[in-house]
C-alpha cells in the first residue's frame, strides 16, 4: 500500500496549443492520481476486493482459476476481470488468471502459500510493447457508437490492466493478497479460511464458506433472539430489574449493527468498530467484566480480527443461561472424557451432550468418532467400564436441543442420549465415560465435550465441575 502518492503537476492548456497524445495521457494520469489521493485521505483502508469467484472444479485438480475479480488495487487502479468475457483476436491474447498450485506449494518450506493479484507499477510508456514490464495491454473495442447520434460505429483501443497471479509480493508490482492455501497432513490442498482485503462485507469468500456479512448477521440475530427470549421469560410487560438491565445491555449496540448488516456493501472497518463497541458493552454479562484488548484491524487479513471479536461475543451470549447449566467433561491421561452424573440433577430423561472439533478437524470426522465411541458409566477409573462391550448407550445426532433452547455452532456436534431403558449404561452417582472404541477414528476425538443439564434455577457455585461456556 502507498501511503502518499507523488502527483505530477497538471497540464497547462492554452488556446492554439499544438496537441499531442501525451497531453491527454498526462492529464488522465494526473486525474487518476488525484482521485487515488482522495481515496487515501478519505479512508485508510481504501483498497480491496468487491467481487471474487473461482472455479471450484479446477481447484479439485489443485489448479486455481479466477473466474471473476473486481476491486481496487493499493495504488488506486480499478480492476474488472471476467474470464468468460475475455475475447480473442489475431492480435490480442486474453488474460488467463490461472495457477497450478501443486507445482508451487510443494516447494514452500511449511506447505503454505499466499496468492496475490498483481499488476506492474506505473512507469513511463506503461502500455508500450517496448516496455520492460507492461502495465496495460491494448485491446480492441469494436463498434463503439457515437453517444450523441447513435451511429458512426468505430473501433477504438482500450487500456486493460495486465493482471497476474503471483506467489509473493515481488518488487516492481503492486500486489494484493487474495488467497491462502495449506497442504494438510493427509496431503490434501485446502483453503486456509483467509479473507482478502474487502471493500464490502459481502464478497471475497471462498466457495462453500460463509461470507463475512453472513457471519456477522448470524451473531446479530442471536443477540436479538437472546434479548427477546429473556424478555419473554421475565415477562415482557414488567421484567424484573435484573433482567431489564441484562436486556438493555444486550441491545445497547444492536440497532447500529442491524442497520449495517442490512447493507451488504458496508465497509468492514465500520462494522468492526461497531462490533468492538458491542463487545465492550456486553462484557459485563460474561465472566470477564473488563474485556481483553481486541486484535489490531489488519485490512490485508480480515479473518483474524473478526473471528476473535465474533467468537468472544458468541462466548458471552452462550454464558447467558437460564434454562440449563453446562459441565465440561474432564479428560484423563488415556484420552477418555468423563464427568460425575450427580443424582440431584434433573436430566429430564435425556443427556444433552455437545462435542467440539479440534481445529483443523471437520464435523464429519467428529460425527464418525461419536458414532463409534463407547458411552457408558463406571467408577472413578475409566477402565472399570471395559466390561461393557460394543458402543454402550445409544445416541442420536440432533441439530439443536429444543427442550433447553440451545442451538448448534457450526463446529459442534450435538447428541441426545435417552436415559429410559438404558440403565445398564447410564447410572446416576457414577462417572459417565466417552472413549474411543475404534482405532480408525481415534484421531477424530473432540477437543472438548460438554454435558448440558436442564435447570431453571441454575446455581453457579457447584463444588465440582464448574459451569463453563461451551465457547471458551
Amino acid at each position: 500500500m502507498q501511503t502518499f502518492i507523488d502527483i505530477p503537476h497538471p497540464v497547462q492548456w492554452s488556446e492554439g496549443m499544438l496537441l499531442s497524445p501525451q497531453h491527454f495521457q498526462q492529464q488522465q494520469i494526473y486525474l487518476e492520481l488525484r482521485m487515488c489521493q482522495q481515496l487515501q485521505l478519505g479512508s485508510s483502508n481504501y483498497w480491496g476486493v468487491t467481487d471474487l469467484k473461482v472455479n471450484a472444479i479446477d481447484f479439485s485438480a489443485e489448479v486455481l482459476t479466477i473466474e471473476r475479480i473486481r476491486g481496487v488495487m493499493p495504488d488506486g487502479l480499478v480492476i474488472n476481470y471476467t474470464r468468460s468475457e475475455e475475447g480473442q483476436t489475431s492480435e490480442y491474447k486474453p488474460l488467463n488468471l490461472s495457477l497450478n498450485l501443486a507445482e508451487v506449494i510443494d516447494k514452500t518450506p511449511d506447505n503454505t502459500l499466499t496468492v496475490y493479484i498483481a499488476v506492474p507499477i506505473r512507469h513511463a510508456a506503461a502500455a508500450s510493447s517496448n516496455a520492460d514490464r507492461k502495465r496495460f495491454d491494448s485491446i480492441p473495442d469494436l463498434d463503439v457508437l457515437d453517444e450523441n447520434t447513435g451511429d458512426n460505429a468505430i473501433s477504438i483501443e482500450r487500456l486493460r490492466p495486465k493482471l497476474e497471479l503471483l506467489t509473493k509480493a515481488e518488487a516492481g508490482y503492486v500486489t494484493m493478497p487474495v488467497f491462502k492455501f495449506v497442504r494438510s497432513q493427509s496431503g490434501k490442498l485446502i483453503h486456509d479460511k483467509y479473507l482478502p482485503p474487502l471493500l464490502r462485507l459481502e464478497g471475497g469468500q471462498w466457495p462453500e464458506e460463509k461470507s463475512l456479512h453472513s457471519r456477522i448477521n448470524d451473531v446479530v440475530k442471536t443477540i436479538r433472539d437472546k434479548a427477546e427470549e429473556l424478555a419473554a421469560k421475565s415477562g415482557s410487560d414488567s421484567p424484573k430489574e435484573k433482567d431489564r438491565e441484562k436486556i438493555q445491555t444486550l441491545v445497547s449496540g444492536l440497532l447500529p449493527l442491524e442497520v449495517q448488516t442490512q447493507n451488504r456493501n458496508n465497509h468492514p472497518w465500520d462494522t468492526y468498530l461497531s462490533l468492538t463497541q458491542l463487545l465492550a458493552n456486553i462484557s459485563g454479562l460474561g465472566q470477564q467484566a473488563v474485556p481483553a484488548a481486541v486484535p489490531k484491524y489488519n485490512h490485508n487479513d480480515l479473518n483474524k480480527a473478526f473471528t476473535n471479536v465474533l467468537d468472544r461475543i458468541t462466548a458471552i451470549l452462550d454464558e447467558i443461561q437460564w434454562r440449563f447449566k453446562s459441565v465440561v467433561l474432564d479428560i484423563n491421561d488415556d484420552g477418555h472424557f468423563g464427568t460425575l452424573l450427580r443424582e440431584k440433577w434433573d436430566y429430564q430423561n435425556s443427556l444433552y451432550i455437545e462435542l467440539r472439533a479440534i481445529p483443523g478437524r471437520t464435523t464429519a470426522q467428529l460425527i464418525e468418532w461419536i458414532k463409534n465411541c463407547r458411552i457408558t458409566c463406571g467408577d472413578e477409573s475409566s477402565n472399570s467400564a471395559k466390561i461393557h462391550r460394543g458402543r454402550g448407550a445409544s445416541r442420536k445426532l440432533v441439530n439443536s436441543f429444543k427442550d433447553i433452547n440451545i442451538r448448534r455452532h457450526s463446529d459442534a456436534v450435538f447428541i441426545q442420549i435417552p436415559i429410559s431403558g438404558q440403565e445398564k449404561y447410564i447410572q446416576f452417582g457414577k462417572m459417565l465415560w466417552l472413549k474411543s472404541a475404534d482405532a480408525k477414528t481415534h484421531d477424530y476425538a473432540p477437543a472438548k465435550i460438554v454435558l448440558h443439564i436442564p435447570d431453571e434455577q441454575v446455581e453457579q457455585n457447584e463444588d465440582s465441575n464448574s459451569t463453563k461456556s461451551t465457547a471458551d
